[in-house]
């Protein structure tokens, strides 16, 4: 891992949430997502700290826990690494974005999405 990236959090009025973000709160929207559904904000020095997914497409997105996104320059060896030292996961996927994605979960079932 290089640097933590951002936070998602799922809604069922994600337009509602964005529009909160960005015209209450004044956070600057990176990019406009599509139909408000993946939209990302900036946080200290440009970095992007939080993105707003449609419930109603993706399903529950935080149940108590967090999914937290971070940078990963080779999701491939990350995943060595950590079936090396026993933890249980999946291999990384490559997704329909072009990068490939590895999900681990920590002991107390937070989501740990490495990025490539």
């Amino acid at each position: 891992m290089v640097r933590f990236s951002g936070i998602h959090i799922g809604s069922n009025d994600p337009k509602r949430l964005v529009l909160f973000y960005r015209d209450i709160l004044g956070w600057t929207a990176l990019d406009n997502g599509s139909g408000f559904d993946g939209v990302r904000f900036e946080g200290r020095d440009e970095n992007p700290v939080l993105w707003v997914w449609d419930e109603n497409k993706h399903g529950k997105f935080n149940e108590g826990t967090i999914y937290l996104v971070f940078d990963c320059p080779d999701p491939d060896a990350m995943y060595q690494n950590l079936i090396e030292k026993g933890v249980i996961l999946d291999p990384p996927i490559m997704c329909s974005w072009g990068g490939k994605e590895l999900m681990v979960t920590d002991p107390d079932g937070n989501k740990l999405l490495m990025v490539e």
